[in-house]
């Protein structure tokens, strides 16, 4: 018989404060131009570095929040994120998405989803300040034919 998961409970409110205090508001403010006082200006700042610097790939493919997720593994200058796996572990257990006395295969599990979840995160946190990081801006792009 298979061992059944153990079942956690995601900090949320720590994943969302994580997520928010990891924009580099300097460098947004620098590569946008953008005069940056609040957490919606940065997250329009991040979603206008994030369209400059991936929106083809993601307007091509249609899956802008896998996208997002790829554009997060290059590890974009605009924030600050775990990339190596002992700190996406280490996170995970802070967060409490993982226990402390991890399986191998828990262990797996949480970093082959990393990506997509953080992007996800970072989506979520953008709408609650008004920002869709992961819908077109207005107007034409260079992409668009």
């Amino acid at each position: 018989m298979r061992p059944q998961a153990r079942k956690m409970n995601p900090d949320y409110k720590k994943i969302a404060a994580f997520v928010t205090a990891s924009l580099d508001r300097e460098y947004l403010q620098d590569a946008t131009g953008l005069h940056i006082r609040t957490d919606a200006e940065a997250f329009q700042a991040l979603k206008t570095c994030y369209h400059s610097e991936y929106w083809c790939t993601a307007h091509q493919a249609r899956n802008y929040q896998r996208t997002f997720a790829d554009w997060l593994q290059g590890v974009p200058s605009a924030l600050s994120i775990p990339f190596y796996n002992h700190d996406i572990l280490t996170h995970a257990v802070e967060w409490n998405s993982l226990p402390e006395d991890a399986t191998e295969a828990e262990e797996g599990k949480i970093l082959e989803g990393y990506w997509i979840f953080m992007a996800m995160q970072y989506g979520k946190a953008a709408r609650k300040h008004g920002i869709e990081l992961f819908t077109p801006t207005k107007g034409p792009t260079k992409c668009q034919e």
